[in-house]
């Protein structure tokens, strides 16, 4: 037996969002209360792109699901992007960063303040396919 259980909503006790599926004997799944919906197959979203209206599972509206996943997305850009400028940018040297040309300085910061900027709304249209900008040369002779 698979299940999904749900959160009823206070003004409808037949339907909410699902928290969790489980699956296992009716005894096992006692644990889970009376608002489960049995399920025919195990989904790995079904957490995330259904819920349960009047006891029956369905569907949730993409743009929903893509609203939920959205701030989760930006977060994970955001994570990059300080791995990033932490291991590229702020890990050169003063000594390699003395060597370098004024211009391959230049593009070095340029670099850094683009991966700073890359979280603004209008530089990360799709937060789930970031385009990162190219990273320059740490030395001056391949340009």
């Amino acid at each position: 037996m698979i299940v999904v259980a749900f959160n009823p909503l206070p003004d409808d006790p037949d339907s909410g969002p699902i928290r969790t599926s489980a699956e296992g004997t009716p005894e096992r799944l006692a644990y889970l209360g009376d608002d489960v919906v049995e399920v025919f197959e195990k989904r790995d979203d079904w957490v995330e792109g259904f819920e349960v209206k009047a006891r029956k599972v369905v569907a949730r509206d993409p743009a929903a699901v893509l609203a939920t996943r959205t701030p989760f997305a930006i977060k994970a850009v955001r994570v990059a992007r300080d791995a990033k400028i932490r291991d590229e940018v702020d890990s050169i040297n003063p000594m390699r960063w003395a060597a370098m040309s004024p211009a391959l300085q230049a593009r070095w910061a340029a670099y850094r303040q683009a991966l700073l900027d890359i979280t603004k709304p209008e530089n990360l249209p799709d937060p789930f396919s970031p385009v990162w900008p190219d990273r320059p040369p740490y030395k001056d002779d391949a340009l």
